[in-house]
């Protein structure tokens, strides 16, 4: 089985050699399949961001059975999108190749939106590395996001989350071509982390801290959440209730009720990735007196319980 792995003009070389290491350890336990991989890039000789060149091919030397599509992940957004719509146009041809031979075709991180860009996606469930959802769903409304999950898979076509992503993505894979005891082989070997479904855990909320608005209401956040209101911030700002409102909707596009819950939410998950306190303890340090209540909101923003949250940053 061809594994062809394409390399964008920027990429982490951690990625690209954890998806060819993973495939070569496969190879190697219990009879395991017999995995070809190679790198194809259009950029040749095809560098890494740290500098590490890797042996990259114009284009597949053969058949291929399997593409995987690495992308450039940038800081900002709007430096990503302007990679990727560079990226996106030279990979084409390759994707159109991996088509035309029946290939699975794998996009991890920003790598999704190549095949959105493509129209491959239309209609159905894909994910993106969450940074980027706001974007994507502008871009490509007839595509079903699901950003909150891990790993999608559609058909042939194979989407996943955020950088590290694609070492559940592989492992899906692997499981997904029969090859589910050389999977669990390859995840001990390497001391990987137990398959995960959800990427929302590890989102950085937007809270707007550096707005003026933001930081002039964030001087009058109480130490004690509970007390933290609509009614109580429009007098610390000497503001109405309606005029808070309208301020925080012209400003920042949300309530002041939302803000107040995000800035909570911020709190309980802060606390639950930094200290050991009990779940009950966290919800009333957040500001929430009720524990059934908080949960089920925390759930409801997060795709996960408190419990689950605390277990992916658990050292």
């Amino acid at each position: 089985m061809h594994v062809v792995i394409h390399l964008p003009r920027f990429f982490y070389a951690t990625l690209a050699s954890t998806v060819a290491e993973m495939l070569a350890l496969a190879n190697t336990v219990d009879d395991g399949p017999r995995f070809t991989t190679e790198f194809v890039s259009s950029h040749v000789p095809s560098v890494s961001r740290l500098g590490i060149t890797f042996p990259a091919r114009p284009k597949p030397s053969r058949k291929l059975d399997v593409l995987v599509l690495l992308s450039a992940p940038h800081p900002t957004p709007e430096e990503t999108i302007s990679l990727l719509l560079e990226e996106g146009r030279r990979v084409q041809g390759l994707v159109d190749l991996a088509l035309r031979q029946g290939a699975t075709i794998a996009a991890p991180c920003a790598a999704p939106f190549f095949l959105a860009m493509r129209g491959l996606l239309h209609a159905r469930k894909a994910t993106i590395g969450w940074w980027l959802k706001d974007e994507v769903q502008q871009r490509f409304p007839a595509v079903k996001w699901d950003t909150s999950r891990l790993v999608v898979r559609q058909g042939p076509f194979y989407t996943a989350g955020a950088s590290f992503a694609v070492v559940d993505l592989m492992s899906t894979l692997l499981i997904d071509l029969g090859f589910a005891a050389q999977e669990r082989q390859v995840r001990r070997l390497m001391a990987l982390p137990a398959r995960r479904k959800v990427q929302t855990p590890f989102e950085l909320p937007d809270d707007h801290r550096s707005h003026p608005f933001v930081k002039e209401a964030l001087r009058h956040v109480p130490r004690d959440l509970s007390l933290l209101t609509p009614r109580y911030l429009a007098g610390k700002l000497h503001l109405s209730e309606r005029t808070l409102s309208r301020r925080f909707e012209v400003e920042l596009g949300t309530s002041p009720g939302q803000w107040i819950q995000g800035l909570k939410l911020q709190a309980a998950r802060a606390l639950l990735e930094d200290t050991q306190l009990p779940v009950s303890e966290v919800c009333l340090r957040s500001g929430y007196l009720d524990q059934a209540s908080f949960s089920r909101l925390f759930k409801r923003k997060t795709g996960v319980t408190p419990g689950d949250y605390r277990s992916h940053f658990l050292v």
